[in-house]
C-alpha cells in the first residue's frame, strides 16, 4: 500500500482556522475550554490520489448531520458560536 497522511485544521472559538496540520498534531487549545466548531480533512503522500476521505459533523443546535463533506471542505459552522458535538470520518478506495 502506497503512504497516505491526513492532514486536518480546525476552527476555534476566539481564535478562527488554525491552518493545515500533519496527521498526529494537536488541534485545539489545552486547558482554554474554547469550542471546536469546524473542521477540515484532507490526504497527502503517495497514495492520496487512490482514496478520498470522506466525512460528517453533529453541531449544536442543528437536527441534522452536515455531510458527507471531502478532500479539505471545512464541516461545521464559523461566527455562529455553534460547538461540534461528534464527527464521522471515511477513508474511502476511489
Amino acid at each position: 500500500m502506497k503512504a497516505v497522511q491526513l492532514e486536518y485544521q480546525c476552527h476555534l472559538q476566539d481564535i478562527g482556522d488554525s491552518g493545515w496540520l500533519p496527521e498526529g498534531a494537536p488541534c485545539g487549545t489545552q486547558g482554554e475550554s474554547r469550542r471546536l466548531e469546524s473542521f477540515g480533512i484532507r490526504l497527502r503522500g503517495e497514495g492520496a490520489h487512490l482514496y478520498t476521505v470522506r466525512y460528517w459533523c453533529k453541531v449544536e443546535g442543528m437536527a441534522r448531520p452536515m455531510g458527507p463533506l471531502m478532500d479539505g471542505a471545512m464541516c461545521g459552522t464559523t461566527g455562529e458560536s455553534r460547538k461540534l458535538l461528534g464527527m464521522q470520518v471515511e477513508l474511502v478506495r476511489k
